[in-house]
């Protein structure tokens, strides 16, 4: 069951309209957290692959899980209101 909602908030950072902007950062924070979490690929791989500094990396990541945090947080605060 966690591993679902995980997987959920994570499909939730992939941005809605690929073309808007700011769409270019929103997807590379979903690519590093679902490389990362989905595909279990090593940091190193991931920054190789999207050609990221390490601390640009770390950036991204740190964006990612907040956003999941926060993502869980409102699906848990929305189940709690029914």
């Amino acid at each position: 069951a966690m591993r679902q909602l995980l997987l959920q908030a994570i499909e939730r950072l992939r941005p809605a309209n690929p073309e808007g902007r700011g769409a270019n950062q929103a997807n590379v924070v979903h690519q590093v957290i679902y490389d990362e979490y989905v595909l279990e690929k090593s940091n190193a791989s991931i920054m190789i692959r999207l050609s990221l500094p390490e601390k640009t990396f770390f950036n991204k990541q740190n964006d990612g899980v907040i956003a999941m945090a926060r993502d869980l947080w409102v699906q848990e605060r929305q189940l709690a209101a029914r």
